[in-house]
């Protein structure tokens, strides 16, 4: 879904799963112990992480995505071929010559490419894993399963201002999340002494 509505990309995801897509977005999050112990590392000593040149992402997981979103980006280039997706709008942006506001930055063709590629990371597994634990908890739930579906069934029509109005559902969502973070870490370094009271 990411690949065809964010990147106007046909994968063939939805038609064969020997498609090299999903191959490389499984291989994106495959749990390995290599993976396990470069991730651990890289969190809690990056510098001796960069110095064994480890890496979290496989290098052909790397080279795929990357080879996939420049050629994507030289296609539309070439033809002059315009979408209403989001890899326009960060062609558009590079285009532009401005990066967060500042004319004094470049906005890469690379850094472009990266972007896309952390995008495609952030709402893939992530969200699918969200989605997931969530329809657990309602199925194992099945009384907070009905007040949700009470909730849907009061909307005339679905959109985004709609949607927006769903307080308990959005409220399971948040619990689910708490409950089963997606990405359970937070990388923070405390820079001031706290005494705890």
């Amino acid at each position: 879904v990411i690949s065809n509505g964010a990147f106007s990309l046909d994968c063939d995801v939805l038609k064969t799963r020997d498609s090299m897509f999903v191959k490389m977005a499984g291989e994106t999050f495959a749990p390995t112990l290599e993976r396990l112990v470069s991730t651990f590392i890289r969190f809690n000593n990056n510098g001796f992480a960069k110095h064994l040149k480890m890496r979290i992402m496989p290098q052909s997981v790397c080279d795929f995505f990357l080879d996939m979103f420049t050629n994507a980006v030289k296609h539309r280039e070439v033809t002059g071929e315009i979408r209403s997706d989001y890899l326009q709008l960060l062609i558009q942006l590079r285009q532009s010559g401005l990066k967060a506001q500042n004319n004094e930055m470049e906005f890469t063709e690379m850094e472009l490419v990266t972007e896309a590629f952390v995008f495609i990371l952030a709402g893939s597994e992530t969200t699918s894993r969200a989605m997931s634990f969530c329809l657990y908890e309602l199925a194992q739930n099945p009384e907070i399963q009905e007040k949700v579906r009470a909730e849907v069934d009061l909307l005339n029509e679905m959109n985004y201002e709609t949607l927006n109005k769903l307080e308990y559902l959005e409220m399971v969502i948040d619990e689910t999340l708490r409950k089963y973070p997606p990405l359970p870490f937070l990388n923070r370094e405390c820079n001031t002494d706290y005494k705890v009271p």
